[in-house]
């Protein structure tokens, strides 16, 4: 999980600083103060610390501020060790028409040392050249390519650099961002959610493209993967999406379809389908996806978000779009219940959610002179929170009496 990090000239986080983050943490603020900027931030480290090419996390970063150079620097908790990873890119060549800028990365990661809790320098790397904390000789890398994955792959199994690489990628490769209302990726056309039956070659197509680590926003494949592959998730999916958790769909069914003959048929060839249908809890139909309500959906996405994706930390924007109230603090205590493991950070406008956490949890940000800055709640704020919540009202009040100071 990550227990800290430093934003720097990323958009509107000019110098923000995130301390002793939780296994529950809660972005809180008006519109545009940055809550959304702070999510992408760290799916932006999270994904550059591990891309085969610099150039694909590209369009996060506003190439009209270049000069920025943002930064960012996180600690990560993996197993019995605490790691520091900061990356920091250099716009070194202008975009020109049908090229992206040309960026360079100075890269470094750090072990903290258990007896004096100090950091211990693994490795640092400046555009084409990487330096080791033990002296070993520097390496050269491809300037457009990450530290962490090729490093992973020149070094000997038995190098004992390894098994730190091997902690800090498996965190950072669970890091996932999930958008308020589900979207897709509109460059994937395999993960576009197909209408109607799913071809056993399309589902195929999709599996190779996951099994080599492609992360998927798809409902309809992964539903279809965990039924034939992981029953255990699926029948838990079923049972939280049920009467007996946010009691929204009655069941989930997946279907093989078999010997289809095709529309232009091949001599001797058949083709395979999965059909997969909802049944809503106060309905008798078996209605597909897109037939489903928005909150439905929304809620489907982020529960299998948290038991198919086994997300080290998920960053959810705005649980609350399209649930219902009623079911929405249901959600966040089913997510809540989750969070160990997994880590949950999310940002939100909806009294029923920050009225679902804790004062702990919280962290306010706000806008000031175009720039995002943060803060916790105090020790006597949170005993003031806490005071209320037993005698007066939520915490989403009092979090509305604090502004009001």
């Amino acid at each position: 999980m990550l227990t800290s990090a430093h934003i720097k000239n990323f958009r509107s986080c000019k110098d923000v600083k995130l301390d002793n983050l939780g296994h529950m943490v809660a972005l809180v603020g008006r519109n545009g103060a940055g809550k959304t900027t702070i999510l992408k931030a760290l799916e932006w480290v999270a994904t550059t610390a591990l891309a085969s090419d610099a150039f694909d996390r590209l369009p996060e970063i506003d190439p009209g501020e270049a000069l920025a150079e943002p930064s960012v620097d996180i600690e990560i908790h993996a197993g019995d060790h605490a790691y520091r990873y900061c990356v920091a890119r250099t716009f070194w060549e202008e975009a020109t028409q049908g090229r992206p800028p040309r960026v360079r990365d100075q890269e470094s990661l750090s072990l903290r040392s258990s007896g004096d809790n100090t950091w211990q320098r693994l490795f640092d790397r400046t555009d084409d050249r990487v330096t080791f904390g033990d002296r070993r000789p520097t390496v050269e890398l491809n300037p457009s390519t990450a530290a962490i994955p090729a490093l992973s792959s020149l070094l000997a199994n038995s190098d004992p650099l390894q098994p730190h690489i091997v902690a800090v990628t498996e965190v950072l490769q669970r890091v996932r961002y999930y958008p308020g209302q589900l979207i897709f990726h509109p460059f994937d056309p395999v993960d576009k959610e197909p209408s109607g039956p799913i071809s056993e070659i399309m589902y195929d197509h999709w599996a190779a493209a996951h099994a080599s680590g492609q992360p998927s926003t798809s409902v309809l494949f992964r539903v279809i993967y965990a039924h034939t592959n992981r029953p255990s998730i699926f029948a838990e999916l079923k049972q939280l999406m049920g009467p007996g958790g946010l009691d929204l769909l009655r069941d989930i069914r997946v279907v093989t379809i078999g010997d289809v003959e095709e529309a232009r048929p091949q001599p001797g060839r058949r083709r395979r389908y999965y059909d997969v249908t909802f049944s809503p809890t106060r309905s008798g139909a078996e209605l597909s996806l897109d037939q489903l309500s928005g909150g439905t959906r929304h809620a489907l996405y982020l529960l299998l978000g948290l038991l198919y994706d086994e997300s080290s930390t998920m960053l959810i924007e705005q649980p609350e779009d399209g649930i219902h109230p009623g079911l929405l603090a249901k959600l966040i205590d089913i997510l809540r219940v989750n969070t160990d493991p997994t880590q949950i950070m999310l940002a939100s406008h909806s009294p029923v959610v920050l009225s679902s956490l804790q004062p702990r949890d919280l962290i306010l940000v706000d806008i000031c002179e175009g720039s995002t800055a943060v803060r916790t709640l105090t020790a006597s704020e949170i005993q003031r929170a806490e005071d209320y919540m037993q005698r007066d009202g939520s915490l989403a009040e009092y979090l509305e009496l604090l502004q009001e100071e």
